[in-house]
């Protein structure tokens, strides 16, 4: 089985060529130098031409097998460094879909529920407005503070459609483990419309009915829309730049109500003036400020156990065995134990969306809470939903 070279392998790689090149370097300047002085010594000495000539080729020789030697490592060079770029960027890239097959994926997730294909896609081509963003099977934190998967959600227009199947008992939208990685979208100032298509005796209602139902729904989002447009508070679907901070840094801020979403560090932390390239670690301290740019994972993983309020106000970090934190953050933590001091993060939750890409979503910002922080568990309260980059840069 062919073994796949690691990051670390590389950088030892790495290692070994930078010193190699120091030396092909070094050899090529004594290789000029030597050229040099046997070009100025048959200048001068013509009785000894024939011994300067045979000095001379081994002089150029040597300085072409040092000029080969560098090309060589260079492209060596090159190559690995390629590698390494590849390998990070795998790391911290998202899948790319065009909008194209980000709609076919949706409709392939849904293709088992034969109503909810039906009329999904019924709305869909009916509606055909490409401006209006969609999602299947999207993950939501409703007014009353439960999460819940809706079967069709409008984003932009604050807006979800939920079909109800005869075959589907209370447990349709009961969220498993593997639903709180998910991105979440704060619907609680959503609309909810409702489609049931079976009658009282658990039957399916008539193709007629169902269609003039939804053929009203499909109004009812036309109308919507030209509402937001009149209040100026709609967004056409932009799927090319969502993951792009340019918008933002162009407008000035980021508002949770937008859901905001990166698919890197490096993009989310643009909009506080970071000029580098991929940056994968979990915290990023904005200069000069107490404000940290934070990356975490809300839900169970390999030694922590953080979480979000269904609220969405508060943050609570614990480690898994519920052990004290202070050997893993201990800096940090005893600033916060003792020293009181106020540590403020801009907070981009980890999550997958519905297509199992990797996506960082604005949750807004979060101060320490010292009257519920321990020695086990840091809390965070929410005290921003908007941030202005100039108030941090």
């Amino acid at each position: 089985m062919k073994k796949t070279i690691t990051d670390k392998e590389l950088q030892k790689k790495l290692e070994i060529l930078n010193y190699e090149k120091s030396e092909l370097l070094v050899h090529k300047k004594h290789a000029e130098k030597y050229l040099k002085e046997i070009k100025d010594d048959l200048k001068k000495d013509n009785h000894n031409k024939s011994e300067l000539l045979s000095h001379l080729k081994i002089a150029k020789d040597s300085l072409k097998l040092a000029k080969e030697g560098l090309k060589h490592n260079n492209d060596e060079l090159s190559l690995i460094n390629s590698s390494i770029k590849n390998i990070r960027n795998k790391k911290v890239e998202i899948m790319k879909f065009s909008k194209n097959e980000y709609i076919l994926r949706n409709f392939s997730k849904i293709q088992h529920k034969k109503w909810e294909l039906y009329i999904i896609t019924r709305i869909i081509h009916f509606l055909n407005d490409p401006d209006i963003e969609f999602v299947c099977q999207q993950l939501l934190k409703t007014r009353d503070g439960k999460r819940y998967l809706a079967d069709l959600c409008f984003p932009s227009l604050r807006l979800y459609y939920e079909i109800d199947e005869a075959q589907h008992g209370s447990d349709q939208h009961k969220i498993k483990d593997e639903h709180r990685q998910r991105e979440i979208v704060d619907a609680t100032n959503f609309i909810e419309k409702r489609i049931c298509v079976f009658d009282k005796n658990n039957n399916d209602r008539n193709m007629k009915e169902i269609n003039k139902e939804v053929d009203a729904f499909i109004d009812f989002i036309k109308k919507r829309k030209k509402q937001f447009i009149s209040k100026g508070n709609f967004t056409p679907w932009d799927y090319e730049t969502k993951f792009s901070p340019t918008p933002h840094l162009k407008r000035g801020y980021i508002d949770v109500k937008d859901n905001v979403v990166f698919s890197n560090h490096r993009d989310a932390l643009r909009c506080f003036g970071y000029k580098g390239g991929h940056f994968q670690q979990a915290v990023w301290t904005i200069k000069g400020t107490n404000k940290e740019v934070w990356f975490p994972k809300l839900y169970k993983n390999n030694l922590w156990n953080n979480s979000l309020s269904d609220d969405f106000t508060k943050i609570i970090m614990k480690k898994n065995d519920n052990s004290k934190i202070s050997p893993h953050i201990k800096k940090t933590h005893l600033k916060i134990l003792i020293n009181k001091k106020k540590y403020e993060w801009i907070v981009f939750a980890h999550y997958k969306d519905l297509l199992g890409q990797i996506v960082y979503k604005f949750l807004g910002e979060f101060h320490t809470l010292f009257e519920e922080t321990d020695d086990y568990k840091v809390v965070l309260n929410r005290k921003k939903t908007r941030i202005y980059f100039k108030d941090c840069i």
